[in-house]
């Protein structure tokens, strides 16, 4: 449990650095964190949940979220050297896809 909670603290600080005063009562905020407990759990217990992906699908989401993508790259890292915990490419498109709604969530509350 304790390694869990590490690798959700690394992940929210790498998040945190992108996106200074995220809305941590948002639901995209809380639904990113379960996605990361689950990760972490799946990763840990070595379960292959790599699902197969369609390219074009994956590419178009890699090649329209160009900065949500570098983030989620550099949580791939710091997790792989921290942790020596490998995701595949379909896990950094869910991770790319929750950081584009955190992002949207964040710009919102900063245009109010």
């Amino acid at each position: 449990m304790a390694k869990i909670t590490k690798i959700v603290e690394l992940t929210l600080n790498i998040v945190d650095a992108h996106l200074p005063n995220p809305d941590t009562d948002s639901l995209s905020y809380s639904r990113f964190i379960r996605h990361i407990q689950y990760l972490a759990i799946r990763l840990l217990d070595n379960v292959d949940a790599e699902t197969e992906i369609d390219n074009d699908i994956k590419d178009l989401v890699f090649k329209k979220y160009p900065i949500e993508l570098k983030i989620a790259k550099n949580i791939k890292t710091e997790l792989y050297k921290e942790f020596n915990l490998s995701i595949g490419n379909s896990e950094l498109m869910y991770i790319t896809m929750h950081l584009v709604r955190l992002l949207k969530v964040g710009s919102d509350n900063n245009e109010t």
